[in-house]
């Protein structure tokens, strides 16, 4: 089974708009949870797909584990927003692919 035990610990992501060091301590400020799903679609500037479409990793270091089915919608759904985002950069009144909305 892919769940965790209810004493293991899951590793989490954090964002944070300052950060301060006293009596070497360190204080993160102004900090946020981040949902593994916003890392998966919107985190690192490269991705690994495996055979049969599964989004696998991001940027050669964050390895992503789930049902090969959700892996797999995530790289398509990746996919999809890095297209539509180009299209807007190339043509920016343009109409867009078809099926899209105006953002």
């Amino acid at each position: 089974s892919t769940a965790p035990r209810s004493d293991e610990r899951m590793p989490s992501w954090w964002s944070y708009g300052s950060m301060q060091i006293s009596n070497r301590q360190g204080f993160l400020r102004a900090t946020t949870l981040v949902d593994p799903y916003h890392v998966a679609l919107f985190g690192g500037l490269t991705t690994t797909v495996d055979d049969s479409g599964a989004l696998r990793e991001v940027d050669g270091w964050i390895e992503l584990r789930g049902p090969r089915p959700t892996l797999r919608a995530l790289a398509r759904l990746r996919a999809a927003m890095e297209r539509f985002i180009h299209l807007r950069v190339l043509e920016p009144g343009g109409a867009g692919p078809e099926g899209s909305r105006a953002l």
